[in-house]
C-alpha cells in the first residue's frame, strides 16, 4: 500500500502549468501488486529501476483509489489502474472530477489559452469543458489516458510522456 500526501508544493518553473506554481494539496492513496516486487527495495537491496522493471515484468499494477490535486480554488479527485508498457511508460487510465472550472477557465482567458490538442493537459482540458460543460454538481469529468507513449484527455490526444527508465 502507498498513501503520501503534501501540502504547499512549489513547482520547478519548467513545470509550471497553467493551473498554477503552487499545488496546494497532492494526495494519493494505491496499490500496487503484486507487492513481491518489491521486496528487495524494501530492505535497500535494489534500484527502483530493478524494482520497477521486476513489477513490470510481474504485470504489475497499481490501484490508485484516491487521488487529489489541489490548487488554490481549482482542484481534482481521480482513481484508476496503471502499469508500465514494454518500453517503461506508464500506461493505463485515471477518471477524474475536476472542481472549480469556472476560476480554471477564467485564468485561462486571463493568459489568453485556448483548448487545443497535443498542447498538453490544461489545453485538452480546456477543450473538454468546451465540449462537454460541467454536470450538475459543477464538476467536469475527464479520464486521462496513458498509452503507447501518449496521454489523452477522453479521445484526445494532450502530450506525450517519456519512459521512466
Amino acid at each position: 500500500d502507498l498513501a503520501a500526501e503534501a501540502d504547499s508544493v512549489r513547482l520547478l518553473r519548467e513545470l509550471v502549468s497553467p493551473f498554477g506554481e503552487l499545488i496546494v494539496l497532492a494526495r494519493a492513496n494505491a496499490s500496487a501488486v503484486p507487492g513481491k516486487s518489491f521486496d528487495a527495495i524494501r530492505v535497500g537491496d535494489a534500484s527502483w529501476e530493478a524494482t520497477l522493471e521486476r513489477w513490470r515484468v510481474a504485470q504489475g499494477v497499481l490501484h490508485v483509489d484516491d487521488l487529489e490535486l489541489n490548487w488554490n480554488r481549482f482542484g481534482a479527485i481521480g482513481k484508476g489502474t496503471l502499469s508500465l508498457d514494454p518500453s517503461h511508460a506508464v500506461a493505463g487510465l485515471l477518471d477524474f472530477k475536476l472542481g472549480g472550472m469556472t476560476t480554471f477557465l477564467e485564468t485561462a482567458a486571463h493568459k489568453h489559452l485556448s483548448g487545443a490538442a497535443n498542447q498538453g493537459i490544461a489545453a485538452a482540458l480546456l477543450d473538454r469543458a468546451a465540449k462537454s460543460g460541467n454536470n450538475d454538481a459543477a464538476l467536469l469529468g475527464a479520464v486521462i489516458g496513458f498509452h503507447d507513449g501518449v496521454v489523452s484527455v477522453g479521445d484526445e490526444s494532450a502530450t506525450t510522456e517519456e519512459p521512466l527508465y
